[in-house]
């Protein structure tokens, strides 16, 4: 379900900006990657957090992979960087976040590669934290992720409550940097990974993770990459001092987005691990057994004033798609599920 990041290369369009790939400065510490769509009104701030941080001069490279659908404007954009030599601008016609994660890693001269979203920006000590992070665990730390805060374009609705928050890609672990625990993740606008651990437990799996726009929610990859490397004895680290700031778009302040999210979700999950379908889709038909909940199910979709009334519709909806996709008992969960995979395939042109 994924492809290994060293056969990334080949797909690669390099802008004649920076310094050529396959350099072996050996001052390269930390290969900051962002990966972005069609969203150049963002890009830039992005990439000046990225200039300004305070980690001595030549210490982090930053690698922009740009998979928008127009790559003869990504090409025309990217050429505004030319000159800078810490900045190398890939394009990427192959659409795909997991894609063009693996691109970046392929391109990438350091021993640790590290990745925040194109909406959002790193605090000026991030990289710094992140390979002291890295360093004090020595060996051991195959992830290390910090904390990402908000910055709202609008204000929160009333409705949105501490658990809603994960779903918008923020994380808040406490003060303590420390190894995370096996209920604890981390997200993947702020994520740093060993390039060896990544490239030995097959880069990210691009059956998952956004698509394009963001028509589809596929997620999960950064958790599923994660389980991979850890399973191959790493250690994932949370490093509070590496701080980004999300931008949260009004578009996922609604909550018809939540309940995309949570639908996308029940997908994300089957695909991520299948082995887990029969269960999911029997703890689901549970949750759907009270005639209640079912009948809530059917009723014309309308906003709930309270968190916790959000939060119920979520677990329905991710209930209720589980058993659409996979039926209530193990054998019909392992046929819907080999029936996702074939949809899903065929969407997405592989």
């Amino acid at each position: 379900m994924h492809r290994i990041v060293g056969e990334q290369k080949r797909a690669v369009t390099v802008m004649p900006v920076g310094s050529p790939i396959g350099s072996t400065r050996r001052d390269v510490a930390l290969s900051a990657i962002i990966c972005t769509y069609d969203r150049y009104e963002l890009l830039p701030d992005a990439i000046e957090s990225l200039r300004r941080q305070d980690a001595p001069k030549g210490l982090i490279e930053i690698i922009i992979v740009d998979n928008s659908p127009d790559q003869a404007r990504a090409a025309e954009f990217g050429r505004r960087y030319a000159g800078l030599p810490e900045i190398t601008y890939l394009t990427e016609a192959t659409p795909g976040l997991s894609n063009a994660r693996n691109i970046g890693t392929a391109a990438a001269r350091a021993r640790i590669v590290a990745f925040i979203d194109d909406d959002a920006r790193a605090g000026p000590s991030w990289a710094s934290a992140l390979i002291a992070a890295h360093a004090a665990y020595g060996g051991r730390a195959g992830i290390v992720g910090g904390r990402v805060i908000p910055r709202w374009l609008h204000e929160p609705p009333a409705w949105l409550g501490p658990k809603l928050l994960g779903y918008l890609s923020l994380v808040d672990l406490g003060d303590e940097r420390r190894e995370l625990t096996a209920s604890e993740s981390l997200v993947g606008c702020n994520l740093s990974v060993d390039k060896a651990a990544l490239i030995a437990a097959g880069g990210f799996a691009t059956a998952l993770g956004r698509i394009g726009s963001e028509t589809t929610l596929l997620s999960n990859e950064e958790i599923e990459l994660c389980a991979r490397i850890m399973k191959a004895g790493k250690t994932a680290i949370y490093a509070p001092d590496a701080v980004v700031e999300h931008v949260v778009h009004a578009e996922r302040l609604t909550q018809s987005w939540f309940r995309r999210r949570a639908a996308w979700q029940a997908v994300s999950d089957l695909i991520a691990r299948p082995e887990d379908a029969p269960a999911l889709a029997a703890q689901a038909a549970r949750r759907l057994a009270n005639p209640l909940r079912r009948a809530r199910l059917f009723r014309p979709t309308r906003d709930r004033g309270t968190a916790q009334e959000v939060q119920d519709d979520m677990v329905r909806l991710y209930s209720a798609v589980i058993v659409a996709l996979c039926g209530d008992d193990p054998p019909a969960a392992q046929r819907g599920l080999n029936g996702l995979r074939n949809a899903l395939r065929s969407l997405l042109g592989r």
